[in-house]
């Protein structure tokens, strides 16, 4: 497998699969969701309907896998890590149509020929390009559609520039490799087969209120455990951030969120 370089950065932190572990609280209470528009854009152009299969890729705590459920699909999320998958199956395990599966993107475990698409939302930088187009290719159906998805802070807004600002100054190299791959469009290109589909782009926000707040700074891979030393210096910079931008005790967190939809031929 062609690993993305900064992977090695994580081999200290338990490595791309366990690093998420100690962060599952802090990504259940901050992380945001995705807008319905994205989810009509996508069923319009696939023809996806109540009871097609897709397959969640990377779905971490099932923030993606609820939207679709809500739509009537039959979803797999699948997720490698332990805790994170835990806390999927909490929140939606009763929900008819779910079920999860212990794997990755370039190993999903799956029949052949077995979903209508694949999704994967703020995960596919994780991911072996490579690998991952041919599992993809294996576990959907013919001409099967693929989605990557990312809530982008990348607009220029004082919190998003705040939040930034400390990500910097105490995500170390990994936040600095993070940040390089996240504008890289190669590996998107080749898991699409040599092209970028055209990028749709959809206004999103979330509210916050000052825990929430800090829980979206650690709940981020490269920043230090809220628990250490390190940590309580992020938590003293969230708090003043909040306290210089909040009203009536809320912040607002401004997204693009980016779709890039097409079949995986």
């Amino acid at each position: 497998m062609t690993r993305p370089a900064f992977h090695a950065l994580y081999e200290p932190l338990g490595g791309v699969t366990g690093v998420f572990s100690d962060r599952v609280a802090a990504y259940v209470r901050s992380r945001p969701d995705y807008p319905a528009a994205l989810f009509d854009v996508v069923i319009a152009a696939t023809g996806l309907a109540p009871g097609s299969v897709v397959v969640d890729l990377g779905a971490g705590t099932g923030l993606m896998t609820r939207d679709w459920l809500a739509r009537g699909m039959q979803v797999c999320a699948v997720e490698p890590n332990d805790e994170m998958r835990a806390a999927a199956d909490a929140l939606l395990g009763a929900q008819p149509g779910y079920r999860s599966a212990a794997g990755r993107a370039e190993a999903t475990g799956l029949p052949a020929a077995s979903a209508d698409l694949v999704v994967a939302a703020q995960a596919f930088h994780w991911f072996d390009a490579d690998a991952a187009r041919i599992e993809c290719q294996r576990i959907l159906r013919a001409r099967g559609w693929a989605a990557l998805v990312w809530n982008d802070r990348r607009e220029v807004d004082p919190v998003n520039e705040g939040v930034d600002a400390i990500a910097a100054r105490h995500g170390g190299a990994a936040r600095a490799a993070m940040a390089a791959a996240s504008r890289d469009e190669a590996p998107i290109a080749r898991f699409f087969g040599g092209h970028v589909p055209s990028p749709q782009r959809f206004a999103h926000a979330q509210s916050l209120d000052v825990d929430g707040f800090a829980s979206l700074l650690f709940s981020r891979s490269y920043m230090p455990a809220a628990d250490s030393a390190a940590g309580q210096a992020v938590r003293s910079d969230s708090d003043a951030l909040f306290a210089r931008l909040q009203n009536n005790g809320r912040v607002t967190v401004p997204y693009e969120t980016l779709l890039y939809l097409g079949r995986l031929a």
